[in-house]
């Protein structure tokens, strides 16, 4: 991790971190560390190329090491868990960590841009975040579409 950032918010603490981007021998140290699994390794293995399996793993390993700040444990001892509220199965829905004491912490990850935030709470929680050029076209191309006399002030003040 190269810089991590935690920000103050009641009731749910948010992490901020640059990803670094990890290489294969690195990831494979995780593993052994316990740090990812070896299903996590696989998964990361399916995806399309170097960068999107380093970034799945960098934010695999973020999550982790801010539960184990958390709750004062290694990264190899968390475990993160998931299950769907609509239907129950564990292989999908909203990850998170059972803590013997004060119940499970709900966690949301979420990047862009080469950043992550983690989200976690003790009721359910949920973090998006875009890139900032990414995110200042986005609402700006909504706000002219949605909203009269936008599209003229887009056009003076680009």
């Amino acid at each position: 991790v190269e810089r991590a950032e935690r920000l103050p918010t009641a009731g749910v603490e948010l992490w901020r971190c640059r990803l670094p981007l990890l290489r294969t021998v690195e990831i494979d140290e995780a593993v052994r560390l316990g740090w990812l699994t070896g299903d996590e390794r696989a998964m990361a293995h399916r995806k399309a190329n170097a960068e999107l399996r380093s970034m799945f793993c960098a934010r695999r390993l973020l999550r982790r090491m801010v539960v184990a700040t958390r709750v004062g444990r290694s990264p190899a001892e968390v475990r993160v868990l998931s299950r769907c509220a609509d239907c129950g199965e564990t292989a999908h829905g909203q990850p998170y960590v059972d803590v013997s004491e004060g119940g499970p912490l709900r966690m949301s990850t979420s990047s862009a841009g080469g950043w992550s935030v983690v989200a976690i709470g003790e009721d359910s929680v949920g973090v998006d975040i875009e890139s900032r050029i990414r995110a200042e076209d986005l609402v700006l191309e909504r706000l002219i579409r949605v909203v009269p006399g936008w599209r003229l002030v887009a056009e003076i003040c680009p």
